[in-house]
C-alpha cells in the first residue's frame, strides 16, 4: 500500500478495516517498519525487494532510478508477476525478467480505478490453472525444485498515495473522510483477494503467505520524503504458511485496548496482541525465506526469526545463509577499501575483523553440529549484527578523510589570510604623480619598491600557490588521480540548470 500511515491503519478499534482486524486478532502478526529518509516510493521499493536502503549516487537522477544495478527476490523466483504504476515497475528493472509478468494500469484512470485493476488483474490469474498463479500446482516437490516452484505475486495500491498527496493543513488526511473511505476499500480489496485465495488453493500442492506494508509514510498535509516518524514508520501485517500468528501479551488483562505506548506513540499491543518492529529491508529476507529462495545479494536485511514458524534446524538454516550472504559483502567491501588506501593507514574494524568472523563462524558451526540450534543462532545473530555495523562502518570510511581535507583546506585559507594582512602595510603604494600614458607608467611603478615589497609581483605569487594548492587538492586530495575520470558531468544538472563550460571546469576542479 504505497504511502500508507501506520497509525491510520491500525487505529483503534479499526471500524473501517473489519478484516483486517480479524486477521491481526486471530491470524497474523501485526507491528511497524522503519524505513528511512528519503521517503519515496522507488527506494522504498528497492528496500522492500531488493534490501538495501537508498543509494546516495542516486541524488543524481532526482531519486528516480538507481544508478547501480542490484539483486531482487523476482529475479530467483521461479515465476512472479506484479501489478504496479509505471514508475514502481520502472524502479525495480522487471522488463528483462522472463520469469516475470509485469503490467501497469492505463493511463488516465484514477488512483481507485488502478486499484481496482490491479486487483482484477491478480485474481483472473487465480482463475488460470493453465499459464496463471496456481499453474502447474499439483506438481509434487520431486519434480520441481523449491526456487522453480516459487511464485511470488506483487499487488501495488496507490490510491493511499494519492489520498495523501491530495491533503492540506485545513483537510489532514487524519481526519479526512475520504481517507476513511480508502480504508474500507483496502478492506474490501483484502477480504476479496483472501478468500479467493483459499478457495483456489483448496485441494492443491501449495502453501500460501500474505506481507502487507507499505514503501513509506506520509504527513497529514506535506506529503512525503523527510524523516518525521510519520513517513519513515510503515505498517506491517504477516500471516500464513511460515508466519507466526498473533504474539499473544503476557500483561494483557483481558481489555480491549490497553493505553501502554512505545517510544514513538505507537500502542505496543491492540486487543492483548503485540506489536513487533523491524527494519523495512528486513522484509527482503524474510520473502527469500518464505519462497524458500536464496537471497538478493546486495540486501543488508536481517530475517527476523520472531516472525517466522518454524523449528529450530530450520530456523538455524535461514539465519546461517542470512548471516553468510553479509559476511560475502563485508569482505568485498573490505578489500574494495584496502586498495583504495595504503596499508598503513588503513584502520579495519575493530569490533570485527576478518579473523574475528572466522572465529565466530566456527564457532557458530560447532553449535550447530552438536545440535546447540539456540546458541548457534544466538551466534549468527550476533555476529549479523556485527557484520551489519561493520558495512556500515566501511560506507562511511571516506567521511573522516573528506573532514580532513575541509580542515585543510579551512587552515589553509586562514594562514593565507593571515599572510595577506601582515603583507598589506609593506605593500602601500607611495605617493606618484605621472603624466605618462599607462604603458609607461607601470613599468616605472615596478622599480618604486624592493623586489619582496612589490605588490604586482606578491600577487602573482600568490596566485600561483593558489593554483598549485588546487591542483595538489584536486588530484590528490582523493583517493587516486583516476577517481577524476569517474566524474559524471550529467551531476551537474543537480546545481545548475544549463552546463557551461566554465561550470564544468569549476565541478572538476572541486572533485
Amino acid at each position: 500500500m504505497d504511502g500508507m500511515r501506520a497509525d491510520l491503519l491500525f487505529r483503534y478499534p479499526m471500524e473501517d478495516t473489519p478484516f483486517l482486524r480479524d486477521i491481526l486478532l486471530h491470524q497474523g502478526a501485526w507491528g511497524l517498519s522503519h524505513t528511512r529518509a528519503p521517503t519515496e516510493s522507488r527506494p522504498g521499493h528497492v528496500a522492500l525487494f531488493a534490501g538495501f536502503y537508498e543509494d546516495p549516487s542516486a541524488l543524481t537522477t532526482g531519486w528516480k532510478t538507481n544508478p547501480v544495478e542490484f539483486d531482487t527476490v523476482f529475479n530467483h523466483s521461479g515465476k512472479a508477476w506484479a501489478w504496479a504504476v509505471s514508475s514502481v515497475l520502472d524502479a525495480l528493472k522487471l522488463d528483462n525478467l522472463p520469469q516475470v509478468h509485469a503490467a501497469a494500469p492505463p493511463r488516465g484512470i484514477s488512483s481507485l480505478s488502478a486499484d481496482e485493476w490491479s486487483v482484477g488483474r491478480f485474481l483472473a490469474t487465480l482463475d488460470n490453472m493453465e499459464n496463471g498463479f496456481f499453474a502447474n500446482s499439483q506438481v509434487t516437490g520431486e519434480n520441481l525444485s523449491v526456487s522453480q516452484s516459487a511464485r511470488l505475486a506483487f499487488i501495488h495500491l496507490d490510491a493511499s498515495d494519492a489520498t495523501g498527496h491530495a491533503a492540506n493543513r485545513e483537510s489532514p488526511i487524519s481526519k479526512s473522510p475520504k481517507y476513511r473511505s480508502l480504508l474500507r476499500q483496502f478492506d474490501g480489496f483484502l477480504s476479496k483477494i483472501t478468500r479467493k485465495l483459499k478457495r483456489v488453493s483448496a485441494g492443491l500442492n501449495v502453501r500460501v503467505a500474505f506481507v502487507l506494508t507499505a514503501d513509506h509514510g506520509m504527513t497529514d498535509s506535506d506529503g512525503h520524503g523527510g524523516d518525521s516518524l510519520q513517513e519513515t514508520i510503515t505498517p506491517l501485517l504477516v500471516w500464513g504458511a511460515g508466519l507466526v500468528g498473533p504474539k499473544l501479551s503476557e500483561t494483557s488483562s483481558g481489555k480491549h485496548l490497553l493505553t501502554q505506548t512505545d517510544s514513538y506513540g505507537f500502542p505496543v499491543q491492540i486487543e492483548g496482541r503485540r506489536m513487533s518492529e523491524i527494519q523495512q529491508v528486513d522484509l527482503c529476507p524474510l520473502t527469500a525465506a518464505l519462497l524458500g529462495i536464496p537471497i538478493p545479494e546486495n540486501s543488508r536485511g536481517r530475517l527476523p526469526l520472531t516472525l517466522v514458524s518454524s523449528n529450530d534446524p530450520v530456523k538455524f538454516q535461514m539465519i546461517r545463509a542470512n548471516c553468510l550472504q553479509l559476511i560475502a559483502q563485508l569482505q568485498i567491501k573490505l578489500e574494495e577499501k584496502r586498495v583504495n588506501y595504503f596499508t598503513l593507514f588503513f584502520m579495519e574494524y575493530g569490533r570485527l575483523t576478518l579473523e574475528d568472523v572466522a572465529n565466530r563462524t566456527q564457532r557458530a558451526e560447532t553449535l550447530g553440529a552438536k545440535r546447540e540450534y539456540a546458541d548457534a543462532i544466538e551466534q549468527y545473530s550476533q555476529l549479523e549484527e556485527l557484520t551489519i555495523a561493520a558495512l556500515d562502518y566501511y560506507d562511511t570510511y571516506d567521511r573522516k578523510f573528506f573532514r580532513y581535507e575541509v580542515l585543510f583546506l579551512g587552515v589553509f585559507l586562514c594562514v593565507g589570510l593571515l599572510w595577506i594582512q601582515m603583507e598589506l602595510p609593506n605593500m602601500a603604494p607611495s605617493k606618484v604623480s605621472c603624466p605618462i600614458s599607462p604603458n609607461v607608467h607601470l613599468p616605472l611603478c615596478d622599480r618604486m619598491y624592493s623586489h619582496s615589497q612589490n605588490p604586482r609581483l606578491v600577487f602573482s605569487f600568490l596566485k600561483q600557490c593558489f593554483q598549485i594548492f588546487l591542483l595538489i587538492m584536486s588530484f590528490f586530495g582523493v583517493a587516486d588521480v583516476s577517481t577524476l575520470n569517474k566524474l559524471d558531468i550529467r551531476i551537474t544538472d543537480c546545481f545548475v540548470t544549463h552546463i557551461e563550460h566554465g561550470s564544468v571546469v569549476y565541478f572538476a576542479i572541486l572533485k
